[in-house]
């Protein structure tokens, strides 16, 4: 099928019916541009709208697709062959155009594919989360850290350091026992207990160093993206004179994580 002369005999048929590319566009609903096309030989007519563009243009179906205006001497044996020769033609040229639409399909979702698998697995394996810790109270100073990869999930935190306005004076709180809670959200990760002798509270407090390792819950926040689980230290303590609780809130600020292509 030569799409150039049928282009053309759409053309030489459309202008002698005075009818512009976007006018008969409409009347097949089509666009001028889809119009355009078949007349620079571009593309073809959909096979469902040749029978209208036949009536529209007043040549036959055959015509159409020879691109050749017909003799009326010529049979109609003749006009049916070419006919079923014009059709023949013309649905193999959709079947290599759409075969060629398919391929691209295919082609483009083996891309998609290729790249997601590629993607998910720089941002998977062996993926890293740092995060940082620090005291949420004036009174109450540590430092330490969450660290996360696909072996281990570990909270650590040391310096830790308590000054009030009674600190180091006569006046400063002396414990004989102290309950060092740690939480996430309402989650206990952590919990130990110490006796002493009427020792100061800043002094028991500074000798604590906190290491969770191997523990799901920690997993559990930091793959909690909207991060509303809050961190805290409960302190209760226990005097010769006194009994009480501090409540410590802890900062927690990402540093580092290796799950991301672009930073």
């Amino acid at each position: 099928m030569d799409l150039q002369k049928m282009g053309k005999i759409i053309s030489e048929m459309r202008k002698k019916k005075a009818l512009t590319q976007n006018q008969l566009g409409d009347m097949l609903g089509v666009s001028g541009k889809a119009v355009s096309k078949w007349e620079r030989g571009i593309s073809a007519p959909d096979i469902s709208i040749l029978n209208e563009l036949s009536k529209i243009l007043e040549i036959s179906v055959s015509e159409i697709l020879t691109g050749e205006k017909m003799q009326n001497t010529i049979s109609k044996e003749t006009v049916n062959e070419i006919t079923v020769s014009g059709i023949g033609a013309y649905n193999n040229f959709f079947k290599k155009k759409y075969t060629k639409v398919i391929f691209i399909l295919i082609s483009i979702l083996l891309l998609v594919t290729v790249t997601f698998s590629i993607t998910y697995v720089i941002t998977n394996y062996n993926k890293c989360f740092v995060y940082e810790l620090s005291s949420g109270s004036d009174d109450f100073f540590l430092e330490g850290l969450i660290a996360s990869n696909q072996k281990d999930n570990r909270i650590i935190i040391t310096n830790m350091l308590y000054t009030d306005s009674s600190t180091n004076t006569t006046k400063e709180l002396r414990v004989d026992n102290i309950n060092l809670i740690l939480k996430l959200g309402k989650i206990e990760v952590f919990n130990t207990k110490k006796y002493f002798f009427e020792e100061k509270l800043s002094d028991v407090i500074k000798d604590f160093n906190i290491t969770i390792s191997e523990d799901n819950k920690i997993a559990n926040y930091i793959l909690d993206d909207n991060k509303n689980i809050k961190a805290k230290i409960i302190i209760y303590y226990t005097g010769k004179d006194n009994k009480g609780s501090i409540v410590i809130p802890i900062k927690i600020e990402k540093k580092f994580s290796n799950n991301k292509i672009f930073y």
